[in-house]
């Protein structure tokens, strides 16, 4: 039976990449009946881990697409399981999940508080995905704020992390992020800099969802 449930819960989890794999490409229907199928299996188990992190897949997916109400129905969800079984990593998983809604929300209190528990709680844990969306959503923050030296400080915090490896998601994502806050700053020739990195990152693993991104913010600054 352990090795059955083992199996299901490496199912659960080959759904979930399923999902994100499809949502990068903008393959949403897959996508979604993926993310579905890992949250009905995680749920027929009892895996509460699966659950979460599922619920936190279709969080993202509802968010992305603006259904922002079915999204929070899904974070709630979440929350309340990992808030029950009270392990760090789904804690965190569920709190950079939030902070996406405040951003859209642009609670600034909030958002300053929450971050700062991220980043303070991401410090000790060894998982390094975690220390690195601990940095970057604390800059996202900055820009909100519009603490552009802070929000610079800690996306070349993060991309210390990862500088040394192959072409990679995380490094996209702090070009984008740092396009975003130059943008911000009316730093144009900066800003098209970091975009044209991102791009050529997500353009090399495949990435649409982010390119999708990074020509919206080109189109919008420099169409407009």
């Amino acid at each position: 039976i352990s090795k059955i449930i083992g199996t299901k819960r490496h199912t659960i989890l080959l759904y979930n990449n399923l999902g994100d794999t499809a949502r990068h490409r903008l393959m949403d229907e897959q996508a979604l009946a993926n993310y579905k199928r890992a949250l009905k299996l995680a749920k027929d188990i009892k895996s509460p881990e699966g659950v979460i992190y599922a619920n936190v897949s279709m969080s993202e997916f509802y968010r992305d697409k603006g259904q922002i109400k079915n999204g929070k129905r899904h974070l709630i969800s979440a929350q309340r399981i990992a808030t029950k079984i009270n392990l760090k990593y789904y804690t965190l998983l569920c709190m950079m999940e939030e902070l996406n809604y405040l951003l859209l929300a642009q609670d600034t209190k909030k958002l300053m508080s929450l971050s700062k528990k991220l980043r303070a709680q991401s410090k000790s844990v060894h998982n390094l995905n975690y220390k690195i969306y601990g940095l970057i959503y604390r800059g996202r923050v900055m820009v909100k704020v519009k603490n552009y030296a802070k929000a610079h400080y800690y996306y070349n915090k993060a991309y210390n992390f990862v500088k040394s490896l192959p072409k990679n998601r995380y490094a996209g994502e702090i070009f984008y992020f740092k396009g975003i806050a130059y943008k911000r700053e009316q730093k144009l020739k900066d800003a098209l800099r970091m975009f044209v990195q991102a791009s050529r990152i997500f353009e090399s693993i495949g990435n649409l969802r982010f390119l999708d991104k990074i020509e919206e913010e080109i189109t919008k600054t420099y169409v407009a």
